[in-house]
């Protein structure tokens, strides 16, 4: 057998070869071993930890379902005293009863309507539903816990927990119904480190879901036929690992059978994040026994090759010069090698098509014989300074190639020898004549973008000057009118007949609107000339201010404002009272008709961003003619229906636009309209800022 050509293996070399391939694998097989061991030994940690967290959860759910059973016994011997009388939501409130556990709780008569609730939620019958069958049909005596369901009183995911309410002479009486937050259980798990994809889940052993925490809540599912409902059948608690047919994730898993109870308890970890640990040791075992592989082969290599050195150094040589020749033709750029003396050693195929010779050509020559002298003198500078430096040099100019003078990026890099010294550079160069014309092309474009942008700012500025200008010398000669049309009426009123003082009349009142308009019209003009001055506005007082001055110009109109508090945000003061007066007065004039009217202002968030609102139960609006209401002097509605000019909206739109903010609105005609506008926010209760809101179309 030849290893290498020339190289005849001895006994001894067979042997050494023998002996390293059974060190190699007894090293494999303990490093196998060991990761199997690892591997169990991380996997039981991760059940024990999850068995820990599963059993506080199953202790923490029967303490809660206990309390629960407790104000459902407590308001069926209150409502077996005080019946139809009882309030609820008072008793519930002197009971301590969690809110953020407890979201309904109602009182069901024999045919499933709810007599008695804790809110003012409309009656709904819940004679279909399956805990109010089950009392109606069973005496059990026991507190019943149903599927998670959406409620009809409080539209929102619950879970009934209740007891039947016995008449007299033993009969059904109805029940008493207590729907609880399903996601109160998980959620005070919630600070947990379960990592990324961790789960804890309160399920029932029908095998639905009651509430589930992971990246996101949920409740509801059916996960019958499940490996976790299957072991429940055999034991009340374990562990496994098994893929979720919810997310398709495997994790490791730890569950618990509520004693008493039809329920369960499970925590979930992330099969990979899990055995994360592991991995990583895994690696660096596998990366360690194949370095000392490897190290093993080397010498090895070395004992069987020491005698072929100079042959295999011979062969190495010429292996060498072909690798280089390959490697140099692969770059697709020109590439060329330069000895110390800037002669050139080599080149690839690119860099001869390029010089429309071929490769040997240039071969012992500088380029003094290809560039003319000026471009040739600063190629041997930049070569020098490689050469001095050590250092690797980039830069762009002219290759003379066929086809005339391109623009190229040309990396110079020295090579050095085994002590370090510079003896030549090799050099690369791309073609970068067509990403150089685009760049100019870019710069030519953003400055024309930029004059562009220049030129239409003066043109805005020149618009907003001419309109302010007209509509201030408009106001003279409106005036006169309105005044000679008065002084007319007072003097010659009873010369010109009833048809002329009507007239004269409606001279007057256009006069009075043209006045009005214009005013509205410096109004919008002085929203772009003054200059803004930011400091923090509470905007919940100043809606207040101008809410009570409406109640007080109309004292007798029933109109409810909920007007909520402490929302602060910075701005221009004058401007941003202009936007809010606007909108409250938009909703004070179109809910006129409403009784009672209601105004509503708040916080909510849009996509994550701040933002205000005001809301009424006014006339509303067709939402597809939306676009027209932030226009100047576009009207959705008739002057005889309601009065204004049109520009109030506009000037809202405008001044939110300085703020570098946006406004929108949403309505349906004859159900009121809400106004949306985005605001810089300082500060304001936790309770408005974690209220969301649709996303709609800014303006």
């Amino acid at each position: 057998m030849k290893l290498l050509s020339g190289f005849e293996p001895s006994k001894v070399s067979e042997g050494i070869a023998a002996f390293t391939v059974l060190v190699i694998a007894i090293g494999w097989a303990v490093t196998l071993l060991y990761l199997r061991d690892s591997r169990e030994h991380e996997m039981a940690q991760v059940m024990r930890s999850n068995a820990n967290l599963a059993r506080a959860f199953e202790e923490h759910t029967i303490r809660t379902i206990k309390q629960i059973d407790q104000l459902v016994l407590l308001v069926s011997a209150q409502y077996q005293v005080q019946g139809a009388k009882l309030d609820l939501a008072r008793f519930m409130r002197e009971a301590g009863a969690n809110p953020e556990l407890v979201v309904i709780v109602a009182v069901l008569d024999p045919r499933g309507n709810a007599v008695v609730t804790n809110t003012p939620a409309p009656s709904a019958n819940v004679a279909d539903r399956d805990h109010f069958k089950f009392h109606a049909s069973t005496d059990s005596g026991k507190l019943f816990i149903g599927q998670a369901v959406m409620g009809r009183l409080g539209g929102r995911w619950l879970m009934p927990m209740s007891r039947r309410i016995n008449k007299a002479d033993g009969s059904f009486g109805g029940a008493v119904s207590i729907g609880v937050d399903p996601f109160y259980f998980s959620n005070f798990y919630r600070d947990v480190d379960l990592g990324r994809d961790g789960v804890v889940t309160l399920g029932g052993r029908d095998g639905f879901i009651r509430a589930r925490l992971s990246t996101k809540a949920a409740a509801g599912q059916d996960v019958r036929n499940t490996a976790i409902v299957n072991a429940l059948e055999r034991s009340a608690e374990g562990s496994m690992v098994f893929t979720s047919i919810l997310d398709g994730i495997t994790r490791v898993w730890s569950y618990r059978g509520l004693k008493d109870y039809p329920l369960y308890v499970a925590v979930g970890v992330s099969e990979r994040e899990a055995l994360a640990s592991y991995d990583g040791n895994s690696r660096t075992a596998r990366i360690a026994a194949g370095v000392v592989t490897a190290v093993i082969l080397l010498f090895c290599g070395w004992l069987l090759r020491l005698d072929a050195r100079e042959q295999r150094a011979r062969r190495t040589l010429a292996m060498s010069e072909q690798r280089l020749s390959a490697m140099l033709d692969s770059i697709p750029d020109p590439a060329w090698l330069k000895d110390a003396e800037g002669r050139f050693l080599a080149v690839n195929r690119a860099y001869a098509h390029k010089r429309g010779v071929e490769p040997d050509a240039v071969i012992g020559k500088t380029v003094h014989d290809f560039l003319p002298a000026d471009i040739a003198a600063k190629s041997t500078a930049e070569e020098e300074q490689v050469l001095r430096t050590g250092e690797r040099l980039r830069v762009e100019r002219h290759l003379f190639v066929t086809g005339g003078p391109d623009w190229y990026d040309v990396i110079k890099l020295p090579i050095k020898d085994a002590r370090g010294r510079v003896t030549g550079i090799v050099c690369i160069g791309r073609d970068i004549t067509e990403s150089r014309a685009a760049k100019a092309e870019v710069e030519a474009l953003n400055a024309t973008l930029k004059q562009r942008a220049d030129e239409l700012q003066f043109a805005n500025q020149e618009l907003e000057s001419f309109s302010y200008s007209v509509a201030h010398d408009l106001r003279t000669p409106l005036r006169a009118i309105h005044g000679y049309s008065t002084i007319v009426a007072q003097k010659y009123g009873a010369q010109l007949g009833a048809e002329g003082a009507s007239f004269l009349e409606r001279i007057r009142a256009g006069a009075s609107r043209m006045a009005e308009l214009i005013e509205a019209l410096l109004d919008l003009a002085r929203v772009g000339r003054t200059q803004l001055r930011l400091k923090q506005i509470d905007l919940s007082n100043v809606v207040r201010a101008h809410a009570a001055q409406l109640k007080q110009e109309q004292p007798t109109r029933p109109v409810e404002i909920a007007i909520a508090d402490g929302i602060v945000v910075k701005g221009d003061a004058a401007l941003l009272q202009v936007v809010v007066c606007n909108l409250l007065d938009n909703a004070w004039k179109f809910t006129c008709e409403r009784d009672p009217a209601r105004i509503e202002f708040g916080l909510v968030l849009c996509d994550g961003t701040p933002t205000c609102f005001v809301r009424d139960n006014g006339v509303g609006f067709d939402e597809r003619n939306a676009s027209m209401l932030f226009r100047p002097f576009s009207r959705l509605h008739g002057p005889n229906e309601f009065g204004g000019h049109g520009v109030g909206l506009a000037t809202v739109k405008r001044i939110l636009q300085r703020h570098g903010q946006h406004v929108w609105a949403e309505s349906e005609s004859g159900r009121g309209a809400t106004f949306y506008f985005t605001v810089t926010l300082v500060s304001a209760p936790e309770a408005l800022r974690a209220q969301p809101a649709g996303n709609s179309a800014a303006t």
